[in-house]
């Protein structure tokens, strides 16, 4: 599919569809890398290109590289283009880091999602803010009851084990379970101010190897004013922290008037389909 006269984006993703649906909507013309290249992302955007590699080992470098330089190539900009990103790179965000100047991030910084994605910092940091959040360790805990195994830099859902069902793996951390409602806040930063765009509710897919597997969600979340309220204290105190830049989102689990922060994503997700100017 040729290009238009609308303003040129580059989008990278393990799914790029929804990025691509939401920047032309805002008036952009997206060149899309994701591992899929399916129909609906093709028709959605300028130029397509499909990264090889996978949703558990992640993009191969050399392709990745390789697809974005070809559609600047196709661009043929005098300027870097900007980059948008969403799910993929927490645990590889090197990948995200331009060795020569053909693009921009429009987003969080590599360094950014390393730190924000380290659970044990997240730990620490939320302690020190107030902010309600899982009991986190770094060794298996004796016995295992009523503690889950995930994998640092883990996206989906997918990763998640209860431990008394599973070994020890490389590159993972603890986390306790915590019951309740499992609630999104999408919000946007500019390395200092914050705004909360809206709340999700999600539910799971599971199976018999991936019993918190991501399956969906749906706007609006179901919340007291309480709720609401500890949801966004917890989001401004991060992005402030981290000082965040763009789409990002938060996860929580809400049970009565306790809001656990589960996890911070530095980047847009693909439960949400906006239409935010990039």
């Amino acid at each position: 599919m040729g290009s238009d006269q609308k303003k040129p984006i580059l989008i990278a993703a393990f799914s790029g569809r929804a990025l691509a649906e939401a920047a032309r909507r805002s008036g952009y013309s997206p060149y899309v890398a994701d591992l899929f290249g399916d129909e609906d992302t093709i028709a959605a955007s300028a130029a397509n290109r499909k990264v090889t590699g996978d949703l558990s080992g992640g993009f191969d470098e050399d392709s990745f590289v390789h697809s974005l330089n070809g559609m600047a190539d196709e661009v043929s900009s005098k300027e870097p283009l900007k980059l948008v990103y969403g799910g993929g790179f927490e645990a590889e965000p090197d990948l995200l880091t331009n060795p020569n100047g053909r693009w921009e991030l429009a987003g969080n910084r590599p360094e950014i999602v390393r730190l924000v994605k380290n659970p044990f910092v997240l730990a620490e940091v939320c302690r020190d803010l107030g902010i309600l959040t899982p009991e986190t360790a770094r060794a298996n805990p004796p016995g295992g009851d009523g503690w889950l195994q995930k994998r640092i830099g883990g996206a989906g859902g997918g990763h998640i084990r209860r431990v008394l069902v599973q070994p020890a793996r490389d590159g993972a951390y603890y986390q306790r379970e915590i019951t309740g409602r499992a609630v999104s806040a999408l919000f946007i930063g500019d390395g200092g101010a914050t705004g909360v765009v809206g709340y999700s509710e999600q539910w799971v897919a599971a199976t018999f190897d991936q019993p918190f597997r991501y399956g969906g969600a749906a706007q609006p979340a179901s919340l007291t004013a309480t709720q609401m309220q500890a949801v966004d204290r917890a989001v401004r105190g991060l992005a402030q922290y981290f000082r965040l830049r763009g789409l990002n989102s938060a996860d929580f689990m809400v049970d009565g008037s306790n809001v656990w922060l589960l996890e911070i994503n530095p980047r847009p997700g693909r439960r949400w389909s906006c239409s935010t100017t990039m």
